[in-house]
């Protein structure tokens, strides 16, 4: 599975491909489209927990941002909340079907306002004054410099293409639920990563929830012994029904002596009833 982020563009040309194949200079002659320019009004960004664009007015619940768990280390979770919460009503979506196996540049961009002025959008790297990573950009290639290469940290130097590659990738494809699946947890404060059978197969190889499977066989293990528990029981009340008084009064007389217990053997001694031995 290949997408437009694992790809990059080498500082060398003809980087391990044939000589006969013809190359161009994509940072000059890049091929335009023959497409006319298109017209289309800008819809604002939704997403799944986006805050409503109306005052006043509840989100759905069903997915909650303000229960993710955040450390200081999470900076990608840091960086979504800030967008979600602050910055997501800055964001419009222009539709545009874009050709597989292409590179695709915006050569404009072009807003026209409510009262007929137009506006041209420049990147945000064409204004803001940076290096690396200190500029906003997304959706565009890194280049991968002879310099930024030999360097302990290739992203201090890291300059990006002004254009996005769509890959010749499968668009649809049949992909089965997973057979195993095993999910890591951080444990800090014991300084270990524990490894948790999130999905595991049954006797007929297929995937069960692995909780799922450890409470079954914690059921299957208290039935287990709650029927061992009932079978002792049984013979117990078995051993009681066929015991006659005088062999109860015999077994506590015995257990009495051992242990010392002078009022019990003195009361079984002077013949009193089981009931009043047992209040003792």
């Amino acid at each position: 599975e290949l997408d437009w982020f694992d790809f990059s563009v080498h500082h060398k040309k003809n980087y391990q491909l044939g000589e006969a194949r013809e190359l161009i200079d994509i940072e000059e002659n890049l091929p335009s489209s023959t497409e006319e320019p298109i017209d289309s009004i800008p819809t604002n960004l939704t997403f799944y927990g986006n805050p409503n664009h109306r005052w006043w007015r509840f989100e759905d619940a069903q997915t909650d941002f303000g229960a993710l768990n955040l450390n200081k280390v999470d900076l990608g979770k840091l960086l979504m909340m800030e967008f979600v919460i602050i910055h997501s009503n800055d964001w419009f979506v222009i539709p545009y079907e874009a050709k597989i196996g292409s590179l695709c540049r915006i050569n404009s961009l072009i807003v026209t306002d409510v009262f007929g002025g137009t506006t041209n959008i420049k990147p945000a790297k064409m204004i803001e004054r940076g290096i690396g990573w200190n500029v906003w950009d997304i959706f565009s290639l890194s280049k991968e410099s002879a310099k930024s290469m030999r360097e302990v940290n290739p992203c201090s130097s890291l300059s990006t293409a002004d254009f996005l590659f769509i890959p010749p990738t499968l668009g649809r494809r049949y992909e089965s639920i997973p057979i195993e699946e095993v999910r890591f947890l951080r444990d800090e404060m014991a300084n270990m990563v524990w490894g948790i059978e999130s999905t595991i197969r049954n006797c007929l190889g297929e995937p069960i929830s692995g909780y799922e499977a450890y409470q079954d066989q914690l059921r299957r293990m208290k039935k287990h012994s709650y029927k061992d528990a009932a079978t002792n029981l049984h013979r117990l009340a078995i051993d009681l029904e066929d015991s006659t008084i005088q062999a109860l009064i015999t077994i506590i007389d015995g257990i009495a002596f051992e242990a010392g217990i002078t009022e019990i053997t003195d009361a079984i001694a002077n013949n009193v009833k089981l009931t009043e031995i047992i209040e003792i």
